[in-house]
């Protein structure tokens, strides 16, 4: 009788210890409720930024396209993309400016017909122009143009004509400085150079380009992404230095 009565008392403890943790989980939560919600939000957050600064992409250069041809960024059968392909083809001749050991290129690559083009477009049966995209583009590539850490540029003639001719304010460098000594280069203006008139062009990646485009550089801009004078020069001459192996490239 009493060896029944020790191991009933036994079994019931754990029962009292567990109505005692829910009594005290929830006088816990009805006074501090709102803190624990906070601080698991603050934690959450630290969490989610930690992982994306972690996974965030420290960017060598910035280089920008912007012209008459969409390039692809879809993959056909037993090749890469259209935009790997000029990706690929940057690289050899930009350098490791952050030292990490490897050349990390953020290539923009903006599709912006002339209005003549649009008007072709959208007589072809069959094919629409994205006007959407192509508005959305053109607020890219005047905020670019303006500001931000893309110097090097690779513009559609129209475009490079429109911005740099008649402007009261050319946001691009004079290019001749950059091709001392080479005689085979074309011209197209002060501020640029065609594409075309440079052995480089023949290379995969840039060969995807329209003849009539132009290579140049914007001027030097302090007020980059990251506010800091040092930081935009510092930008800015891993740019030039990109521009003249583009040039000079056999």
């Amino acid at each position: 009788m009493q060896e029944n009565e020790r191991n009933n008392n036994s079994e019931q403890a754990p029962v009292k210890e567990q109505k005692s943790f829910k009594a005290w989980l929830e006088n816990y939560f009805y006074h501090y409720k709102w803190h624990t919600i906070i601080a698991l939000v603050i934690v959450f957050a630290i969490v989610i930024c930690s992982v994306q600064m972690c996974n965030k992409t420290s960017y060598d250069l910035h280089i920008m396209y912007a012209g008459s041809v969409d390039i692809s960024r879809g993959a056909k059968e037993g090749d890469i993309s259209e935009y790997q392909k000029l990706l690929s083809g940057i690289k050899p001749y930009a350098s490791d400016a952050d030292g990490d050991g490897t050349v990390n290129i953020n290539l923009q690559s903006l599709f912006m017909p002339s209005t003549e083009e649009i008007e072709e477009i959208q007589k072809t049966e069959g094919y629409e122009a994205n006007l959407a995209l192509i508005a959305q583009n053109n607020e890219l590539f005047k905020q670019n143009i303006q500001y931000g850490d893309y110097y090097v540029c690779l513009l559609s003639e129209h475009l490079f004509r429109k911005h740099t001719e008649g402007e009261s304010i050319v946001r691009f460098a004079p290019i001749a400085p950059y091709a001392e000594g080479i005689s085979s280069v074309m011209y197209a203006g002060e501020y640029g150079i065609y594409l075309s008139s440079l052995p480089i062009y023949e290379k995969p990646g840039f060969n995807l380009l329209g003849e009539d485009t132009v290579l140049c550089i914007r001027r030097v801009d302090y007020i980059s992404g990251s506010f800091d004078k040092e930081d935009s020069l510092a930008v800015f001459k891993s740019s030039e230095d990109l521009l003249r192996n583009l040039i000079t490239a056999k």
